[in-house]
């Protein structure tokens, strides 16, 4: 007879040992009427290796993540336990050597562990990735008690994904969610049971991912997890009985793109002026592959008004405690923007260069920049967008979105002109927007921006 999970959503969601075809292991998740794996639930073998994802009458059957204990793991769809399709492959995962992703392709011949797709090629990652994504924390107390956001503070870490994904019983990955930030999915059993397995793994927050991609808002309740006894016999003595000691959030299902699938480093911070019986903030995202410039109390000037789209009252509290103030207090009317708007596109002769260089000539892009009631232009060629981000990407880690490609032939082509313009005008725009860029003497500098507006900045 199938124990059932307690706190379980469904009362078809069961804890069992099952067969499939490949191999006898533990069960926990979804079960049809005649007690076979069926719908959505996470399986570890004898073996040691796991999968977490669609089951169809007690073999996998979906698309899934297939982990094994060599550290690859697939994300990949199922038929009757065969993997088909195309998916993605990533070698050295959770590991400390560097992670390599593919692109594979399986054509359902045999099982995972038995055959090689007949197709990999490895996948070229961007660079850099970042994502401002709007979160809400989850209260907690005793049932039928008071509860509260006292376990809500701002933290900073590594994002890792919990194996089984809905973190119902002790974690498969444990130890590699020590000091993280443990991402959940919703569903499957209580908000008390995940965070008692995510607790003991050690994480330093957990962050509920929901399930319903046609939620595109937060809505009151909040969800509450309940601190106290965990039910279930099938829990080892250290989580049976709970005490919310980290800070737990939740994060609408339709933005689950923007965690890029763990491996990356995030900030929590949460807004100093939450509406009463909220606590709203957000998470920022930055991608795996770019050393954090600043990874504690400094990291609060990465955020804006525009990120966060926060009207003059609002402020954030950064990771060292503080508040901070995103707009200035002490402002009448609406708060000065930055500004910036393209002109026009003239070509200038190489024979005017300080360099020297004889023949051809190359495009001036023009620019007018506003801060409140001051104006000026400036005018500025490829080459120096060029050297901008290569400074910024280098000092600050925080590089804004790409520029346009570079082009040889073509640079009187209207079409090639205006492309060009609008990608220049859409790079400046963001790094405007950005306080530690807009504070930076390289940004100042190219922006050409007077002392009074430097001055304003700094006051201010």
């Amino acid at each position: 007879m199938p124990i059932v999970v307690p706190g379980a959503c469904t009362p078809l969601y069961r804890r069992k040992r099952v067969s499939t075809r490949r191999g006898s292991g533990q069960y926990w998740g979804d079960m049809n009427e005649e007690g076979e794996a069926h719908g959505w639930g996470a399986i570890r073998w004898d073996d040691g290796d796991d999968y977490d994802g669609v089951f169809k009458h007690g073999e996998l059957n979906g698309r899934g993540t297939y982990t094994r204990q060599s550290k690859s793991q697939f994300l990949i769809e199922f038929e009757e336990g065969k993997p088909v399709g195309k998916g993605e492959m990533y070698e050295n995962f959770n590991s400390k050597k560097e992670m390599i992703v593919y692109d594979v392709e399986f054509d359902g011949s045999g099982m995972l562990e038995d055959c090689a797709p007949t197709v990999k090629q490895r996948k070229r990652l961007p660079d850099y990735k970042e994502a401002m994504i709007p979160v809400c924390g989850m209260l907690s107390g005793p049932s039928g008690g008071p509860s509260s956001y006292d376990h809500i503070h701002p933290v900073s870490g590594e994002l890792i994904w919990a194996r089984p994904s809905r973190a119902d019983y002790v974690l498969f990955n444990a130890e590699d969610c020590r000091g993280k930030i443990v991402l959940v999915r919703r569903g499957g059993t209580d908000f008390t049971r995940k965070l008692s397995a995510v607790q003991a793994a050690g994480a330093i927050c957990m962050v509920v991912v929901g399930f319903n991609p046609d939620e595109k808002k937060y809505q009151r309740p909040i969800c509450c997890v309940h601190t106290g006894a965990v039910g279930g016999d099938d829990l080892p003595p250290e989580l049976r009985s709970l005490e919310c000691n980290i800070p737990v959030i939740y994060i609408l299902k339709c933005l689950e793109p923007a965690l890029q699938n763990g491996g990356c480093t995030a900030f929590i911070h949460f807004d100093a002026k939450s509406p009463p019986g909220w606590k709203s903030g957000a998470l920022y995202v930055q991608g795996e592959t770019k050393k954090l410039r600043n990874p504690e109390g400094e990291a609060i000037a990465q955020w804006s008004d525009a990120d966060l789209n926060f009207t003059d009252e609002k402020a954030m509290i950064g990771s060292n405690g503080q508040v901070v103030l995103l707009s200035a207090k002490d402002r009448s009317g609406p708060p000065k923007v930055l500004n910036c708007e393209p002109l026009n596109t003239h070509f200038k002769s190489r024979r005017d260069c300080k360099i020297g260089i004889l023949g051809g000539d190359f495009a001036l892009y023009e620019f007018r920049m506003s801060f409140g009631d001051v104006t000026w232009m400036i005018s500025k060629r490829y080459s120096e967008f060029d050297a901008l981000d290569n400074v910024l990407n280098t000092k600050y880690g925080l590089p804004p979105v790409g520029l346009p490609p570079k082009q040889w032939f073509g640079l009187r082509d209207p079409n090639v002109i205006q492309s060009r313009h609008d990608g220049f005008n859409l790079y400046l725009n963001d790094c405007i927007k950005r306080p530690v860029l807009v504070l930076s003497p390289e940004l100042q500098s190219f922006c050409e921006m007077p002392e009074e507006v430097i001055n304003s900045f700094k006051k201010n």
